[in-house]
């Protein structure tokens, strides 16, 4: 019996056309999943940064879903944080978190063995988690989060403990 060719779903706020950041990153991951043709599903934002407003071209939802070097990309209405500020971030963030909950509920994103959640935001390894169909964290069996904070270094961990 040939064995089932895993699925990949990566979760990440950012992603091409944004050049800079983390898009960078998880753009090129995603184009060597698409060369090697393993099936893979991108769910991100419309672009905004660095600029702060939503790209030309992907106003309105034009281009919500569309092929990327291969990958199948769904792009969520976006809430762009203008301004900056803790606030608008947290509410940028819990707005990606709600897109990707909801579709996951509804199956318009279907859960995947293979889950690739990158942060800066903690929320998209919650939704990471949510969207393992095996029930366990992405990326293995524990995921750490770090975040500065001015009083230290704040750690959570997710995930099965040994």
């Amino acid at each position: 019996m040939p064995k089932k060719q895993n699925q990949y779903l990566v979760l990440s706020q950012h992603f091409y056309p944004t050049l800079i950041g983390s898009a960078a990153y998880i753009t090129d991951f995603a184009r060597w999943l698409g060369e090697r043709h393993l099936s893979t599903t991108v769910v991100t934002d419309r672009p905004f940064y660095p600029d702060y407003e939503i790209a030309p071209g992907y106003e309105a939802g034009k281009r919500d879903h569309e092929e990327v070097f291969g990958a199948d990309v769904i792009r969520l209405p976006t809430y762009v944080p203008k301004g900056g500020g803790a606030g608008r971030r947290l509410i940028n963030e819990s707005v990606f978190l709600s897109g990707v909950l909801l579709r996951l509920l509804t199956g318009k994103i279907k859960r995947s063995d293979s889950v690739v959640s990158l942060c800066p935001s903690i929320l998209t390894v919650l939704g990471g988690i949510r969207g393992n169909d095996q029930g366990g964290p992405p990326c293995g069996d524990r995921t750490r989060h770090s975040v500065r904070t001015r009083g230290g270094a704040w750690h959570a961990w997710l995930g099965k403990t040994p």
